[in-house]
């Protein structure tokens, strides 16, 4: 102990001496000619100081002698270097002292200073001093020139090397290196800073103000240490250069988004609640806004309501917030019937300059109605998905009805044909408009469903068209009850002739005959041929009597059909169904969603928005979801429809709705006469989005080389192309860029979560391709399950992990038997909430103050006679984060929370001490708390045995097995420390152990062992299944332990690796 303390003594005296060597070698070039001199005899006996030589009468002389060690010598041909121009001024008269001068340069420099300036110690002194003179200078220029060089953190590999060069530099080091510590230009210490900046530049958001600091901290240091040893290389230089490198990342972190500053408002979404029901409980919805610029962080959310509301989460830990906008929900219970309800909210956050930021604001939430008679609506019907009948009930398409009732009522009654995609509402627009047209015209109307005369048999089908249309006319009119029908055989001119008898009997009759799913006809009654010819022309003939008018009212095909037919039919009018477009029909949209319940929900225009964004305008799913929201919004006895209602009930649809609910898009539009042909087309299209479906579960859109990847549709890669073009003419998909998107968002979501597994029960016979499909698709991780997992989550490192994250994070794996085996790991995660995290400090203290007495002093509130302390150092791992949260969720003063090196000295004052706690967040292998007691016995361990406290080891959890491990430790240190775990985990919690509660299958579990495993390796070598072989699966709030398995927490470039659950900067 004796020797450590003169040595540092002798260091510190030594350094003295070289700062006065330093000094006075900066002073010698510039001082008076006449002070030389005595400069230099104060030189010499400074040098002798510092080389622990006694100081002579002729100090100046001595410093040549031939008694001082070789290592001395040199350093006095150093120090005479630096000034010899000046000495060969002053003494150029004193040859035996130049003598000694040049005599010590040779035997000092001849081996590299010599070599490097190009001289031999056989050259003359005047050929010396030209060479040597700028040999100071050089240094520095060399060592500057680098240093100058550094403008900002783009090249720091680049500037690395070229420092360590220069720092190796024969003429850097001969002249430099005595009056630098070594420390400083270690190539370890400077490389520690360069990665620090490295990490701060490839850090992400959340990560970017621990990583400033980080590089921060380390720059700081040297730049301490530099300043700290005042001589004029290391000021001029390294304390510049780290000066320079400071400045350089302070303006580069100032000028990022993250410290820009931020402006939060917290803002309650248009919403009105059930204040009016006692018990209901209710989710308070706010958004908060981050205008930004900057990022804020540990935003936290806390609520007080007033007497008729009991909140059950009054704190909301919202984490990092960028600009933009989240939604925040308190859940609350109504305790006492109201018609409103008052919530003061405040918000904290910090800035990345660490400033806490808050303000409170007093919201008044309005209550819902209280007079709707929820009973009677169970037994309404709002949103049918039947065809309406009545104009009443139409909601838009004014235009069309319009068009037809103008074309109805002119002298020539004319005809139409009316087509667009299935489920668009055409013959909702034929029956609404057949009742208005019979309200106002005296028209006869005649509507026909195609399956009421639609026959395989095309012959029939015209025989049976032709009896039901005399039927309907002959009984509309009294009469005409003794015409005759005629028979039909095959073909519809017969009609004519009757339509010539009606109008002989009533010459003023007219008549519009309605034709729906006309394009479900057979095939060869709209081919060019004798059959469909006749049809068509028959068409035509009664449709040019100004009497009779048709609408033929079809699907997709109805295109093909006036492309065979189109002469016979020029002159009926086109008229195209399409989806509701916002640009002209908006208004159309929002009656279609509004009116049928105008009288129970109040929907937002926001809502509207969010609905419209799924379903893109289409009737048909828009009523689907107004279904699924009508039925959430009755089991909630709630009026108020809101983005978040239509998004739930989007969500509720879509796994209700059954594959026929899109088999048009895959049926539709095929014009083939045989079956098997419709039948190949039909099962080509189902494969092709089958294949699309995959690709849409890894990203947004796909490129026609994503979708040709897929090997399912391997066996249609001919006509890829062709039902491409396809989907997009019948507007199935668009494509933007050369990318492909569903048209219908809300088609999507079906085919990308239940989709799939649907469409493969649609194929009667299933290949070896599609019973592979089939298989897989039992593995795919659907979104719902996702979305279950992470809601069972808490925020990670200030962040929730979201449901991309997580199927990014799956999608590494490859195929989705592996992510299924994936995702179980994920679902057997233990995972440590901030709420957790303070219930088990709760639960720690009380093993703590079990037989502790207390005794309160005058007003003091809080408690003061417990320390706690952390094994690690600050910033290494949880330790020291929860050992505040110990102290403050257990009211102890925070003072109280004291870092492992500062124990000794806070134990030597008088302190009314009855325990000191030790915290953990984990127990994984139980070597690290081993290696960390011995260094601690090492440091304090003499202390701490005498101490008549009590004394704890407490993790927050670990594997139960490995305590007994660490106690052993304890006893063979001979330290009286009683160790605890809050939570033990057993051997169910090695993730591929025998026990393993994830995978109890044997099989199972050694196949994903062999997935973590190969994955592992590459990531961490040593370690592929977590450090000591764990296994671990333990998620705390700011860390995952690296016992857990590298697959989880490893990050790498090569391979390409992203963790879910990043270990923070430096814990790898």
């Amino acid at each position: 102990m004796n020797t450590i303390v003169n040595d540092e003594i002798r260091s510190e005296a030594q350094n003295r001496f070289l700062f006065e060597i330093d000094e006075i070698l900066q002073e010698i070039p510039t001082c008076k000619h006449s002070d030389v001199p005595k400069k230099m005899i104060e030189l010499s006996e400074a040098i002798l100081s510092y080389l622990d030589q006694p100081i002579t009468e002729d100090s100046l002389m001595y410093i040549f002698d031939q008694s001082l060690s070789q290592k001395d010598r040199r350093f006095v041909a150093v120090c005479l270097l630096r000034v010899i121009k000046r000495i060969e001024q002053v003494y150029k008269n004193e040859r035996e002292f130049r003598i000694r001068v040049y005599t010590l340069f040779d035997q000092a420099f001849s081996r590299d200073i010599y070599h490097e300036v190009g001289i031999d110690s056989l050259h003359q002194n005047y050929q010396k001093i030209i060479n040597l003179g700028d040999v100071p200078s050089d240094a520095e220029a060399i060592l500057g020139k680098v240093i100058e060089s550094l403008r900002d953190l783009n090249r720091l590999e680049e500037f690395r090397a070229d420092l360590m060069k220069a720092f190796s530099h024969p003429l850097v080091l001969a002249v430099m290196k005595p009056f630098i510590p070594r420390q400083l230009i270690y190539k370890a210490r400077i490389s520690e800073i360069i990665e620090s900046l490295r990490d701060y530049r490839q850090a992400d958001v959340s990560h970017l103000v621990e990583a400033y600091d980080k590089a921060k901290e380390k720059i700081d240091a040297y730049k301490d240490e530099a300043q700290s040893f005042p001589t004029m290389f290391c000021l001029n230089y390294l304390y510049k250069f780290a000066e320079k490198l400071s400045s350089i990342l302070e303006n580069e972190f100032l000028s990022s988004d993250v410290a820009q500053p931020v402006e939060l408002t917290v803002v309650p979404l248009e919403k009105k609640y059930p204040f009016h029901q006692f018990g209901a409980q209710v989710s308070l919805r706010f958004q908060v806004n981050n205008k930004g610029p900057g990022y804020a962080f540990d935003v936290e959310l806390s609520a007080d309501s007033n007497a008729n509301i009991e909140l059950i989460n009054p704190k909301l830990d919202l984490g990092l917030l960028g600009p933009g906008s989240i939604i925040a929900d308190f859940q609350a219970r109504v305790i006492e019937s109201a018609n409103n309800a008052q919530l003061i909210v405040t918000a904290n956050w910090a800035g990345a300059n660490r400033l806490i930021q808050d303000f409170q604001e007093i919201y008044e939430l309005e209550g819902q109605r209280t007079d709707l008679n929820w009973s009677s609506l169970e037994l309404e019907d709002p949103y049918s998905l039947e065809p309406v009948e009545d104009i009443e009930l139409l909601v838009g398409r004014q235009e069309i009805i319009n068009q037809l009732i103008r074309q109805s009522r002119s002298r020539n009654i004319g005809s139409a044909y009316i087509y667009g995609q299935k489920r668009v509402g055409k013959t909702s627009i034929a029956k609404a408009f057949k009742s208005r047209l019979e309200q106002i015209e005296n028209i006869l109307v005649v509507y026909l469903d195609g399956g009421e005369y639609v026959h395989p048999d095309p012959q029939l089908t015209l025989s049976n068209l032709g009896a039901k249309l005399c039927d309907r006319i002959k009984k509309s009119d009294s009469r005409l009850i003794n015409l005759c029908i005629p028979e039909f055989n095959g073909a519809l001119s017969p009609l004519s002739n009757f339509l010539d008898l009606v109008k002989e009997i009533i010459p003023d009759f007219r008549a519009l005959v309605i034709l729906d799913e006309f394009d479900e006809l057979p095939i060869d009654l709209y081919r060019r041929g004798s059959l469909g010819d006749a049809f068509f022309l028959t068409l035509r003939t009664i449709s040019g009597n100004p009497s009779f008018g048709f609408i033929l009212i079809g699907g997709e095909k109805m295109e093909f059909i006036n492309s065979c037919q189109g002469e016979q039919i020029n002159k009926f009018e086109t008229i195209i169904v399409d989806y509701f477009d916002r640009e002209q029909y908006w208004s159309d949209f929002n009656e279609l969603v509004r009116r049928p319940t105008k009288n129970w929900l109040e929907i937002t225009d926001d809502a509207i928005i969010a609905l419209y964004e799924q379903t893109a305008g289409n009737p048909y799913y828009t009523m689907v979801v107004c279904r699924s929201l009508l039925s959430l919004m009755l089991q909630r006895r709630d009026y108020s429809v809101t983005r978040r209602e239509i998004q739930e009930a989007t969500e509720k649809a879509m796994k209700k709705i059954a594959c026929n609910g899109f088999q048009h898009f895959w049926e539709d539009g095929i014009f083939e006469s045989t079956g098997d042909r419709v039948e190949e087309i039909s099962m080509r299209r189902r494969r092709i989005l089958i294949g699309l479906a995959n690709v849409l579960r890894e990203k947004n859109n796909a490129t026609k080389a994503d979708i040709e990847k897929q090997y399912i549709i391997y066996p249609d890669l001919e006509h890829l192309d062709n039902e491409l073009r396809s989907f997009l003419q019948r507007r199935v998909l668009v494509e933007h860029g050369g990318m492909y998107e569903c048209k219908v968002p809300f088609f999507k979501g079906w085919l990308i979560n239940s989709g799939v597994s649907q469409i493969l029960t649609t194929f009667s016979d299933l290949d070896t391709i599609l019973e592979r499909k089939k298989r897989e698709e039992q593995d795919y991780v659907k979104p719902e399950e996702i979305v279950v997992l992470v809601s069972k989550w808490g925020l990670y490192q200030g962040k929730r992990i979201t449901e991309d994250q997580v199927r990014a994070w799956l999608s590494q794996f490859g195929d989705l038997s592996n992510q299924r085996k994936m995702f179980k790991i994920l679902q057997g995660i233990t995972y440590f909430s901030n709420d957790k995290m303070r219930e088990c400090m709760r639960e720690a203290h009380g093993i703590v103050t079990r037989g502790l007495g207390r005794t309160i002093k005058y007003r003091q509130r809080k408690r003061g006679d417990i320390i706690i302390s952390y094994l690690d150092g600050p910033g290494k791992s949880g330790g020291g984060k929860y050992a505040k949260l110990y102290a403050d969720e257990n009211e102890i003063y925070s003072e109280n929370v004291i870092e492992r090196s500062k124990l000794i000295s806070f134990f030597t004052q008088d302190q009314d001490v009855q325990a000191l706690i030790f915290l953990d967040d984990f127990i994984g292998s139980g070597s690290s708390a081993c290696e960390q007691f011995s260094s601690l016995a090492n440091d304090i361990g003499d202390q701490l045995r005498e101490l008549k406290i009590k004394l704890f080891f407490i993790a927050v959890t670990g594997f139960q097995n490995r305590l007994a491990k660490v106690e052993e430790h304890l006893e063979k240190l001979n330290l009286p420390i009683s160790v605890r775990i809050c939570h033990p985990l057993d051997s169910s919690n090695h993730c591929f152990g025998i026990d393993s509660r994830i995978f109890p299958d044997e099989l199972e579990r050694l196949q994903a062992m062999r997935i973590a495993e190969e994955i592992g390796r590459q990531l961490v070598k040593t370690n592929p299944l977590g450090y000591g072989n764990c296994q671990s699966t333990v998620i705390f709030p700011d860390s995952c332990p690296n016992n857990n398995l590298p697959i989880l927490w490893a990050e790498s470039e090569t391979p390409h690796w992203r963790p879910l659950f990043k270990r923070p900067i430096g814990k790898y």
